[in-house]
């Protein structure tokens, strides 16, 4: 699941940069903006300080609760970043990326059919991401379900992802089994 892992890091990666380029005045987008920073550098208690400022001074700021689940799977607490991504979903239940990011801690903890459903709704949201159709096709290899599997890989390609990527976990999944 190494693969996997990278995968994961570099969506996570893209998303906290792109939340710590937009603009912002607030105390709470501050410190976020800030955690996010002190997590780029791998000071992950320093960030999740930072980010619990930020929960604390406005506990309806979506971002935080998100950036501060990232930072707990960089520490592999994953009871706490589940929390906090279902708080982020809670907060903003048309955020896609809550779904596809707790969905690929379901995929890591190997609950496959709990990934499966966070996928899922990542799709309804977005159905044209191509990572949300490769991580499902995973979490249905995961159950055995080559054939659900398949279909969510050529759906991967056709909007653009490169098969070679997606193929090598298939078959560690596979071979799991």
């Amino acid at each position: 699941m190494k693969a996997t892992k990278v995968i994961v890091l570099s969506l996570l990666t893209a998303t906290l940069l792109a939340m710590a380029c937009g603009g912002g005045s607030t105390t709470a987008e501050e410190h976020t903006q800030k955690g996010i920073l002190y997590w780029a550098e791998g000071r992950l208690d320093d960030a999740i300080a930072q980010y619990d400022k930020a929960i604390e001074l406005d506990p309806s700021f979506v971002d935080a609760y998100f950036a501060r689940g990232v930072a707990y799977s960089g520490q592999g607490q994953w009871d706490l970043v589940i929390a906090d991504y279902t708080k982020a979903i809670e907060l903003d239940p048309s955020f896609a990326e809550a779904y596809g990011s707790r969905g690929n801690v379901y995929l890591e903890l190997g609950q496959f059919q709990r990934a499966i459903e966070d996928f899922d709704e990542l799709l309804r949201l977005n159905p044209e991401q191509p990572l949300g159709y490769a991580f499902r096709a995973l979490a249905y290899t995961g159950l055995g379900n080559d054939q659900e599997a398949e279909h969510d890989i050529d759906k991967a390609v056709e909007l653009g992802l490169d098969a070679d990527l997606l193929n090598p976990l298939i078959e560690e999944l596979k071979a799991q089994r």
